[in-house]
């Protein structure tokens, strides 16, 4: 399973990347556990929700 995890974390990152997205997404695949920190906004997690049903939650 925890290579698996990796796995989709290298591809989120990647895709971030191909994309265009603005920013250093290394941290995603730096990170470790079944949980990630994003750093998005609650306006931006609703958004995902809204729009493509990505559900996130919003631990402090």
């Amino acid at each position: 399973m925890a290579g698996r995890i990796k796995q989709m974390r290298a591809e989120l990152a990647g895709a971030l990347r191909a994309l265009g997205v603005p920013g250093d997404w290394s941290f995603i695949e730096r990170q470790i556990g079944m949980f990630t920190f994003t750093g998005l906004t609650r306006p931006q997690c609703e958004a995902l929700t809204a729009r493509h049903h990505v559900y996130l939650t919003m631990g402090q």
